[in-house]
């Protein structure tokens, strides 16, 4: 009977062991991947784009990181055909939204009550209007999703925002924007490189 019960004993033990020790095995989820931006934010990230009509080429690129109230946000400075350079100060959220925060102007921050930007899921009609620097407003609406005119790195599907009523910008998930319409279509300008980090 001794044998028996000693028999029972490890052949309890062997189960356990080989499920885990009956403590309830993990069923963790892996973590959700990274939302995927229609303007990546990291420092040294780089588009370039060549403007039609001799607007000559432009760079915009993410320079450094600026605290703006606490929250960090990255300085994108942007270059335009028919305008003076300027430096965006921009934060993406964890569900994939793009906010403006202010700009950098001659290095110091030149805050503005944060202003939604970029929408990760926008609605045609949407407003993303943001405060002009200097004053005023500039009146920023979402219109469709649509494709880029040909590129240096081919036909990119992207998400249009109006900028006063002319198209301005296509986002695309992942890479950032892929064509710039400036006085549209005086200026059409497309990606010729991107570089992300």
């Amino acid at each position: 009977m001794r044998v028996c019960a000693i028999i029972v004993v490890c052949l309890i033990v062997a189960l356990l062991i080989s499920c885990g020790g009956g403590g309830g095995a993990s069923t963790k989820q892996p973590p959700p991947p990274p939302a995927q931006f229609y303007l990546p934010l990291a420092v040294g990230n780089t588009w370039t784009y060549a403007c039609n009509h001799n607007g000559g080429n432009l760079t915009d690129t993410v320079t450094q990181t600026v605290a703006v109230n606490g929250q960090q946000t990255f300085a994108m400075q942007m270059q335009f055909p028919n305008g003076p350079t300027q430096t965006f100060l921009l934060a993406n959220d964890t569900q994939g939204n793009t906010t403006f925060y202010g700009y950098l102007v001659n290095g110091t921050a030149m805050p503005v009550t944060p202003t939604p930007y970029i929408a990760a899921n926008p609605t045609v009609g949407q407003a993303f209007n943001y405060p002009a620097l200097g004053g005023g407003t500039i009146n920023r609406t979402f219109t469709s999703f649509t494709v880029t005119n040909p590129t240096a790195l081919g036909v990119f599907n992207v998400a249009v925002y109006d900028e006063g009523g002319l198209p301005a910008y296509g986002y695309t998930q992942g890479q950032g924007v892929t064509e710039q319409d400036h006085n549209f279509p005086q200026f059409d300008c497309t990606v010729t490189s991107i570089k992300l980090h």
